[in-house]
């Protein structure tokens, strides 16, 4: 079988973890004998908006990119709808011919490629990796950063670019949304929130994202402890969600300056090489109480774990899935989580992971939910 699969961003040219699933598909489908071709938003400012080209990654996995540099902004209306991509995507599907469409994120390429496909008689497939479909701000979080009531239509905000705009994008993508022929969502808690926001629950099925281990066998979760910590050493905690303060870096903020004369506890905080941890974190990190390191690479991620007591993850957005926290479960790494939705399915709250006294399966990691609604 031959599949196309389409993603605002991807790999090595990304933003989000979240354009790392369809590469990880598209790499599994072509290990599974199945011919892959990508259509993929690119990001660079030094290069003329719409230009396209096409690479060959090491896995064979073809890529053919297009920029759609000016059009990230949530408030630009091709943001959602994108023509001129469109078009480019309609050509590139007469070239490949594939024989489904599996879309992910669709931001600044737009919905528009949905109707291409099915003007083709091209199947449909879409991945609802966040709440862009049914949020302008694409996470169910004001412009404030407290977060959205669920269902947007009983909301009060006022959202990226006001109400008729919201509803103006709304009845924009209810036509390309009728395009496709199966949704699939990360997480029952997703596909539950599109449902109540009007999604019709027969054409929704979840497909959880899954973990890459890198060919490796499943990590060893037999102990909680970390092999290479002292038992007196300070608890070790973790933040990876970078700068964005949609992630919770100014929750930790608060959070860590109200307890900076507490001992018994470091924090590391993994933010893009230059970047401030803010006010309160930087003059913890001169107290040698929190230490900012740069983001870490795949192939890391074994030792980082294991150099981590307890993963924090103080989304104010509402995610819909959280990679990260299942990284750390099947590590035995316990999670304090903001109750953002996504994490709480595989959180077990308040269990003791000293105790023993639990099964740590790929489906409950031992942690603290936090309410931040």
């Amino acid at each position: 079988m031959h599949i196309a699969l389409i993603s605002a961003h991807y790999p090595p040219n990304f933003v989000s973890g979240g354009t790392l699933v369809p590469q990880r598909l598209a790499r599994g489908l072509v290990s599974r004998g199945h011919a892959v071709s990508v259509f993929a938003g690119r990001l660079d400012a030094d290069e003329a908006p719409l230009t396209e080209s096409d690479t060959v990654d090491d896995h064979g996995v073809a890529v053919h990119w297009i920029n759609v540099t000016p059009w990230t902004a949530w408030d630009d209306p091709r943001n959602v709808d994108n023509p001129p991509v469109s078009a480019a995507f309609g050509r590139w599907l007469d070239e490949v011919h594939p024989d489904v469409v599996h879309a992910h994120s669709l931001q600044a390429v737009g919905a528009g490629l949905l109707a291409a496909a099915a003007a083709r008689g091209v199947p449909v497939v879409v991945t609802m990796h966040d709440f862009w479909w049914i949020c302008a701000r694409q996470f169910l979080v004001d412009r404030d950063y407290h977060p959205c009531a669920l269902v947007v239509a009983a909301g009060v905000c006022g959202c990226q670019a006001g109400r008729a705009a919201l509803d103006a994008r709304a009845a924009t993508l209810a036509p390309y949304l009728d395009a496709v022929d199966l949704v699939l969502t990360p997480s029952a808690v997703t596909r539950d929130v599109l449902v109540a926001n009007g999604l019709d629950p027969d054409r929704v099925e979840v497909d959880e994202n899954g973990l890459d281990l890198g060919g490796a066998a499943e990590p060893d979760r037999s102990t909680v402890r970390r092999a290479n910590r002292s038992a007196d050493a300070p608890v070790r905690l973790r933040y990876t969600g970078g700068p964005d303060p949609m992630k919770g870096i100014d929750v930790l903020r608060r959070a860590a300056a109200a307890a900076a004369d507490t001992e018994g506890w470091e924090l590391i905080v993994h933010l893009p090489t230059g970047e401030s941890a803010g006010a309160d974190l930087d003059r913890l990190v001169a107290r040698d109480r929190v230490t900012v390191a740069p983001p870490y690479p795949p192939e890391r991620l074994d030792e980082i774990m294991a150099d981590t007591d307890v993963l924090v993850l103080p989304s104010v957005m509402r995610e819909t899935h959280s990679i990260v926290t299942r990284e750390a479960m099947l590590r035995g790494v316990p999670v304090i989580a903001s109750d953002s939705l996504g994490p709480e399915e595989v959180i077990v709250d308040n269990l003791d992971p000293w105790s023993g006294d639990h099964c740590m399966d790929h489906e409950a990691v031992p942690g603290i939910l936090l309410g931040n609604r």
